[in-house]
């Protein structure tokens, strides 16, 4: 009866060994870095190595939500491109802003892209010509505070932004907070998807 008693807590002692060592092996490492589209990727130094390159901005995933002030309804709205620039459709037309929220195209229009980050907080952005090759449109900077995120290309103001999916092949930058007053009050958010050049 002893050795049988004595068996069993061998066994016990083995299978919970056998846990720990099992659930001690899974590292942050394994886990996916996309963290959904309504959080935030942890803003530390493996997550700004990851986001040192180029990236190109693209229409696939890349959307605006706007909230019509009239009525309160929510309607997405995805990008396409359209030659430089990345205009909202709906319904396979373009969207009609002034309708849906009281916007025209150019305050929810963003140019397609090319951002080149660069160790140090510094960044370049590039612009496509019209024979396809890539020219440098301005310099900016980039950093992480207290707010999250933050952009600033050329003569703009900083951005805030969320870095909602980073990968080494993917990039969603989400933008939740505007300069505008009157954006704030129609775009609950604008997400645009970045794949590596």
């Amino acid at each position: 009866m002893k050795r049988s008693n004595l068996f069993k807590k061998a066994a016990w002692a083995l299978l919970m060994l056998a846990g720990l060592f099992t659930f001690a092996s899974c590292s942050s490492d394994e886990e996916e870095d996309y963290k959904g589209s309504d959080s935030t990727v942890v803003n530390n130094k493996e997550s700004m190595l990851k986001l040192h390159g180029t990236w190109q901005s693209t229409e696939n995933g890349s959307y605006v939500v706007l909230r019509n002030p009239k009525t309160g309804k929510e309607t997405i709205v995805q990008y396409r491109r359209l030659d430089d620039k990345l205009i909202p459709y709906l319904n396979g037309k373009i969207a009609d802003l002034d309708t849906l929220a009281g916007l025209s195209r150019e305050d929810l229009g963003d140019k397609y892209l090319r951002i080149q980050f660069q160790p140090e907080g510094k960044l370049q952005s590039f612009e496509q010509k019209e024979n396809g090759s890539w020219e440098k449109d301005d310099d900016g900077n980039y950093g992480f505070n207290d707010d999250g995120f933050y952009m600033k290309i050329g003569g703009t103001n900083y951005t805030k932004l969320r870095i909602t999916k980073l990968t080494l092949t993917e990039l969603e930058l989400t933008e939740t907070t505007f300069d505008d007053h009157d954006l704030n009050e129609v775009v609950v958010k604008k997400v645009i998807q970045f794949v590596r050049a």
